[in-house]
Formats: C-alpha cells, structure tokens, sequence
C-alpha cells in the first residue's frame, strides 16, 4: 500500500478525522487517565489558529486515500524534534512502515537545520505501545524521561500571600482574558527553560 505524506497542511477538510485521530492516540496509546475526546473545533483552536503554529513543520500521513496519522518536526537548540500520531487501530506492520515514514520525511525536510535528533519519552508512557514502536524502529536510541508534578491549593497560596507578600502585591481574581497580556508573560517566562515549549502571545492566552 502506498504511504504519502502531506506536507503544509493549514487545516480544512482533515480536521474531524484528525480530531479522530488525536483522541485515538490520547486514549490508546498513552492511559485510560490520558483519554480525551476531542473535535474538530478543538483542534482548530489549539492548533491551526494558534499564533505558534508554522505549515512547514506540519505534515499528514495517507495510507491510499486514507488520513492515517499525523506529525510535526521542528527544530530546538539544533536538534530535530518530531512529534506523531498514527491511527493505533492500524495493524502493527504498517504502523511500523507508517513511523519509519514520518522519521524519513521529518530528517529530509529539516535536514539543513539540526544536529542531532531527539526522541523524548514522558513519564509514565515508556512502556506504552507507542515506545514500544519506536524502540525496534530506532537503535540505538537515547531515551529522555520527563515529568512534572504540580500542586495548586488555593487557601494555602492565600495564606502565603498574606504572610510574605510586600504591600504592593495583592491577589486579584480574573477571568484571564482581561489580563492575557501578563499571563503570557508568566508563561513565557515559567515553561521557556524546558525544550518543548513554545511562546505563546495573549491571543494564544486568550483562545
């Protein structure tokens, strides 16, 4: 069967099986605790219409005719970066044909552009189906696990608040869109030292 992929696609008439697609993988690939159904209009959102998003980094996967996956591959501190979704209902051989084509595709069209290719594994999903995959297709291969544990509790950031803050600080609530400007701010400056983070302005913060 024939593998295609489709590179700078802006949104459009793919969305609902993309949409399809990226609700698969949440709840297949990784956790139970991970799946999410989402729709079309989600996608356009976090994606297409989002300020950070570059066509040139983006691509689809067509078995035939048939959208089957999907990838993004950029570049970070010389290294070639790819993220990907393929259809975890596929039969495991072309699932493999489908992952050794969005490594091929992403390595030829940013291969002017990085040093080194990266392959990172969250926490918690390195014995997930998809690592899996990708382990008898890479070798070697350099694993990176990450993780993150956050915590907010409200009463008790108040009560810090009160007792270390300078009288020129106080909480003020918001429904985030009046104050996008500062959060943006906050986040570009909070998530910028990891390497998949990608600036947002406040009409990212406001969608």
């Amino acid at each position: 069967m024939t593998i295609r992929a489709i590179w700078g696609y802006k949104g459009g008439e793919y969305d609902e099986r993309i949409a399809e697609i990226y609700s698969l993988c949440n709840c297949i690939y990784y956790s139970p605790d991970a799946c999410r159904l989402v729709n079309s209009e989600y996608i356009r959102r976090i994606w297409y219409e989002a300020t950070w998003f570059k066509p040139d980094e983006h691509f689809l996967l067509f078995l035939q005719d048939k959208l089957v996956g999907y990838s993004y591959a950029w570049v970070v501190d010389n290294a070639l970066r790819i993220n990907a979704c393929i259809d975890p209902t596929l039969p495991d051989t072309l699932k493999e044909d489908l992952f050794r084509t969005v490594i091929r595709e992403s390595m030829k069209k940013k291969l002017d552009e990085y040093k080194h290719s990266i392959i990172t594994i969250h926490a918690g999903r390195e014995f997930s189906e998809l690592h899996q995959l990708i382990r008898k297709i890479v070798s070697p291969i350099r694993e990176t696990i990450t993780s993150q544990l956050m915590k907010l509790c409200i009463d008790e950031l108040e009560r810090y608040v009160e007792k270390k803050k300078p009288p020129s600080i106080k909480l003020v609530e918001s429904n985030g869109v009046e104050h996008a400007d500062i959060i943006t701010e906050i986040f570009n400056n909070a998530f910028s030292i990891y390497d998949w983070f990608i600036e947002w302005n406040p009409e990212d913060t406001r969608r």
